[in-house]
């Protein structure tokens, strides 16, 4: 998803850069599991000390946090690594009504939410939205309901107490945290890692051993920040073709475009 999110920024930045020379008004609006010490956790996440974020029912119970994901109401806050040793930095928000997603692009974070029937792209840096109107979306070649999210992204496998076959100590940033091992039916496993009783990582091994994924965390929770649910006050909502080519050419302001289009 984020990737698609990525690819229609790039798409919309390049015809930006074809008309540089033009200046815009803003317009207003059985195997054996793997050994817990096979691999060092180097996030400690940012749960501890925000026990008041989190209902009492979901200390140290890594099922139970990661049902979050599935309950239709959560935050997330962290990031993915794949196998490649790259790593995706990523937010997520999901409610009955609506969403946000965002990611980093060369340090700067653009994100995409969806509140009802409305859909925007939002720079936070900037403080600023694009509304995704009929007239963006036709200059974009974009159906924005094809970039709702997708919270089986979050999922690395299945954890649940009948799949689980190990429980050990293991290094946290130099701290003995809790791994728990589940064996997926595939043969391969889940780990998930608990420090001061709350979910910070979450791997996907292979039955050799080898990571396959991982995604860190620092936040999941079922509280929803005020600005992953609305369009935050102080934010200017551009719209329109000429509002889209105010937006895009402040973010691109704020990137180093060049690392951008070679990737």
């Amino acid at each position: 998803m984020m990737k698609k999110i990525t690819a229609v920024i790039v798409c919309v930045l390049c015809m930006a850069m074809l008309l540089t020379g033009c200046l815009f008004d803003d317009p207003a609006t059985g195997n054996v599991p793997p050994s817990a010490g096979d691999d060092q956790v180097v996030n400690d996440g940012g749960n501890a000390g925000n026990d008041a974020q989190y209902d009492a029912a979901l200390y140290d119970n890594d099922v139970a946090q990661l049902e979050l994901i599935t309950s239709g109401t959560f935050y997330f806050k962290g990031s993915m690594t794949d196998e490649n040793g790259e790593t995706t930095p990523m937010e997520m928000a999901c409610y009955p009504g609506g969403s946000y997603m965002a990611s980093e692009m060369e340090g700067v974070t653009i994100g995409f939410m969806n509140i009802g029937e409305e859909y925007y792209m939002v720079f936070p840096a900037g403080e600023c939205a694009l509304l995704l109107d009929e007239e963006v979306c036709k200059t974009m070649d974009l159906d924005p309901t094809e970039m709702k999210m997708d919270t089986s992204s979050l999922s690395l496998g299945e954890v649940k107490d009948e799949l689980l076959v190990d429980t050990a100590d293991a290094l946290l940033d130099n701290k003995i945290v809790t791994c728990r091992t589940y064996q997926q039916p595939s043969g391969n496993f889940v780990k998930t890692y608990i420090h001061e009783g709350f979910l910070a990582r979450m791997s996907q091994v292979a039955a050799d051993g080898t990571t396959v994924s991982t995604m860190d965390i620092e936040i999941l929770t079922g509280s929803i920040p005020a600005d992953k649910s609305a369009i935050p006050d102080n934010y200017k909502i551009y719209n329109g073709s000429i509002g889209m080519m105010s937006f895009m050419m402040k973010f691109a302001s704020s990137v180093d475009m060049d690392a951008i289009m070679a990737e």
